[in-house]
């Protein structure tokens, strides 16, 4: 988990000095679908002005579209018990914050938790650009990478390396079962380590995302309770490429 917070800090701050590189146009609302990572904490809720809204963050996927107003920062709480007898109701505390780019409309935003800051703060977020601008339009395929080196993704004959915490996206050719071939494999000691050698599918009014991630439980969530007994209740720790499915967003048709 440690290294998964020290890249968050890394990729937070480069993301911070890019957008203070070029003008921002502020959208009136955005789409959010939050990631949860491993650890997360349980029970989280967003502050939105005088509302709070459930997180809905599922563990290395990607949690229902939730529209938010502009320009309202991240705020995420937690109810946490009381120590005091005398007031034995739980208090609902801040756990972490940020801001959304301001010029970007769809958003897959992945929490962390992380050890606390100076401000007593332990959740950390990953904000990246799903809108059609980025190259992320139709029937494209995205790789995330969520560990600390390197990933190169071939998909046809080109090949995309992905740095850590970074993302990359391609529009592969399709079969006419809208299916494309790839692979996967990531930087281990100088040499390239497969991941992934796949069909992926790719249909129209759609596209999709893999989420590279190194989870310590091995991913123990996704097995039956018959597929866990196979490891003694405890499957090894590992690397794994989780895809996931997203909607191509309306474009607003302009005035005339």
């Amino acid at each position: 988990m440690r290294f998964l917070f020290l890249m968050a800090v890394c990729v937070l701050l480069s993301a911070v000095a890019s957008l203070h590189a070029r003008p921002a146009v502020t959208v009136v609302s955005r789409t959010v679908r939050f990631v949860g990572t491993e650890n997360l904490p349980t029970g989280l809720l967003l502050k939105q002005g005088s509302s709070w809204i459930p997180v809905n963050a599922p563990l290395f996927d990607a949690g229902a579209p939730l529209v938010l107003a502009d320009a309202q920062p991240l705020e995420f709480y937690r109810d946490q018990p009381s120590a005091d007898p005398a007031s034995p109701a739980p208090r609902r505390v801040l756990v972490g914050r940020g801001m959304l780019p301001a010029d970007k409309e769809s958003l897959l935003v992945v929490l962390f938790a992380a050890p606390p800051d100076k401000d007593g703060l332990s959740l950390r977020a990953l904000a990246y650009d799903s809108g059609l601008e980025g190259g992320y339009g139709e029937q494209a395929l995205r790789v995330i990478n969520l560990l600390p080196v390197n990933v190169a993704m071939q998909a046809d004959a080109r090949v995309t390396e992905v740095p850590p915490g970074e993302a990359r996206s391609v529009s592969p050719k399709l079969d006419a079962r809208y299916r494309s071939r790839f692979k996967l494999a990531r930087q281990d000691a100088g040499q390239w380590a497969p991941m992934k050698n796949g069909l992926i599918s790719i249909g129209p009014k759609s596209r999709v995302t893999l989420l590279v991630v190194y989870s310590a439980t091995g991913m123990a969530h996704l097995m039956t309770a018959a597929e866990r007994a196979q490891f003694g209740g405890h499957p090894p720790p590992g690397f794994f490429v989780i895809s996931v499915a997203e909607s191509v967003p309306a474009v607003a048709s302009k005035p005339q």
